[in-house]
């Protein structure tokens, strides 16, 4: 998918990529950008293997913090990955939202 990349030290251009995100469960079905994998970190050093390595990805989560783990272990396995500075609210596209906002655990 093509996404629009933005951040504050970027200027906003077109790349083609793969965008993973490295969200609980809860916080992706809040909100996430179309088009989005949801990998948990804990995760994503079993589920890499399979990611098409010509192809360029990048990581976010809430606050930049997973998402950067995430970009870092993906760079160190040879793939082509950066993270999305200022998580989800860094991203000025549109956004999947599935909530009022709240997160109401489940019992």
């Amino acid at each position: 998918a093509a996404l629009q990349e933005k951040g504050p030290y970027h200027a906003p251009r077109v790349i083609q990529t793969v965008c993973n995100i490295f969200f609980r469960p809860a916080e992706y079905e809040e909100e996430h950008i179309p088009g989005a994998l949801n990998i948990p970190i804990e995760i994503l050093r079993e589920k890499c293997s399979g990611f098409d390595r010509s192809k360029k990805y990048i990581t976010y989560c809430l606050n930049d913090s997973r998402g950067m783990v995430g970009a870092f272990l993906l760079k160190s396995r040879g793939f082509d990955a950066k993270c999305l500075r200022g998580g989800v609210s860094g991203w000025e596209g549109p956004l999947v939202t599935g909530g009022d906002g709240v997160h109401r655990p489940q019992k």
